[in-house]
């Protein structure tokens, strides 16, 4: 018996179920590969073993109940962590001075903050956790991240149902994606550092 003949014989509710744990698991623990279990189910959706509709709903409920869970985590147990932490540098960064600050920023750049960060895996959940520990409004948080999710499974879904049996390329250009936004990601914080050095020097 091959993979297929296994798949085959797996319920729909169990691949929903399925995809809903992946997409929260995703959303706490950023190694996980949720966007690859995410394009796999849209292959599937395109062979008919299960719902377009089904898996659209699974994947966006288990992203959204993950960056609520992580948004609840930043509020409630980092600061904990906070308190009790005898770590110089990890208290640093919740000092009156540095929270301020934070939440400044967020109240000007939360909400496109949240939307792109939903584009880059490697920092969805860290955006959540500081949404969480700014205490940002709540509905602000949601809508904006359910925005971006909504568009971001839309691509993930379509390309692997449009693809079929190739639906493996999808991940080739993923990984281009991801390498692209990371090098940018890099950029930019060390040409603010640079600018933040040189504006204190002045």
């Amino acid at each position: 018996m091959d993979y297929t003949e296994i798949i085959n014989k797996i319920p729909e509710s169990v691949y929903w179920i399925f995809v809903f744990v992946s997409s929260f698991i995703e959303n706490v623990f950023p190694p996980y590969p949720g966007d690859t279990v995410t394009i796999f189910g849209g292959y599937l959706a395109g062979t008919g073993r299960i719902s377009i509709l089904s898996l659209s709903f699974s994947v966006f409920f288990g992203s959204l109940f993950g960056a609520l869970f992580m948004y609840y985590y930043g509020h409630k147990v980092l600061m904990y962590f906070h308190k009790k932490t005898k770590i110089k540098s990890f208290q640093k960064l919740f000092d009156t001075k540095s929270l301020l600050k934070t939440h400044h920023w967020f109240m000007r750049y939360g909400i496109s903050a949240v939307i792109f960060s939903r584009f880059s895996a490697g920092i969805r959940f860290f955006v959540a956790i500081v949404a969480g520990m700014v205490k940002m409004n709540i509905w602000a948080f949601s809508l904006s991240f359910t925005l971006a999710t909504i568009i971001w499974n839309v691509i993930l879904i379509t390309g692997g149902y449009m693809l079929g049996e190739n639906w493996g390329l999808v991940m080739k250009y993923l990984k281009i994606y991801n390498s692209i936004i990371t090098v940018f990601i890099i950029v930019a914080i060390i040409v603010i550092f640079i600018y933040k050095r040189k504006h204190k020097k002045q």
